[in-house]
């Protein structure tokens, strides 16, 4: 089964975060991250409940596509940092749960 995290908001002070519903046991299979325009640049940092930064990309501009098998467990904090325009910005995380 998949879960599938989507969150539309707009980042204030080059800035935004929010938390993923408690995943029990899974692996994020893709990021997806898109500013509202291709020329945004922009950081992404995905934090488990310790506040451990479990991915960090630097420096993305426009959109952030990945595909991954990143094992997760619990709550995730999701940030958008580092902004260069306080703009709309579309966060997808896939996550296959097991």
């Amino acid at each position: 089964m998949f879960y599938i995290y989507t969150h539309t908001t707009n980042t204030i002070s080059g800035s935004i975060e929010d938390t993923t519903l408690s995943i029990i046991s899974g692996f994020v299979k893709q990021i997806f991250v898109k500013s509202a325009t291709s020329t945004t640049t922009f950081d992404f940092q995905l934090l488990d409940d310790a506040s451990n930064i479990v991915l960090n990309r630097t420096a993305s501009t426009g959109t952030l596509n990945e595909l991954l098998e990143l094992p997760i467990h619990g709550i995730y904090t999701v940030k958008i940092l580092n902004s260069t325009v306080d703009e709309n910005f579309v966060i997808k995380l896939v996550i296959q749960e097991i």
